[in-house]
């Protein structure tokens, strides 16, 4: 069972590498406008399923690094030290990101009209 957690911030790492490679590859491929624009149904949908798309739209505009460390913090529920280990980076640059992320995120968030 020790193997498992000494090789978690190895297979993070790993992740966040591919993950970033793609966005890397899909930032160079041209994207197509839509012809229409779709319904905008969001006044039927109930708050918790909006909140999640607005969520979802804000951490869309997070620069990758800031996201990885958010999403790898609040929900992996990684240490400061495993995030250090898997990002390849000290401790407290994983303190100030994850800052910078959460400050980022809420402006985001109030500019996409969520109420904080």
């Amino acid at each position: 069972m020790a193997d498992d957690r000494s090789s978690r911030p190895w297979f993070y790492r790993l992740t966040v590498n591919e993950c970033l490679q793609f966005l890397r590859r899909e930032r160079r491929q041209p994207r197509e406008q839509l012809a229409y624009e779709p319904d905008d149904r969001s006044a039927e949908k109930p708050d918790a399923l909006q909140h999640r798309e607005l969520l979802e739209r804000a951490l869309a505009q997070l620069d990758p690094e800031l996201r990885s460390v958010f999403l790898l913090r609040e929900i992996e529920g990684l240490s400061y030290k495993e995030l250090a280990e898997a990002l390849g980076i000290v401790e407290g640059t994983v303190a100030s990101r994850l800052h910078r992320a959460r400050t980022e995120l809420q402006e985001l968030l109030r500019e996409l009209g969520w109420e904080l």
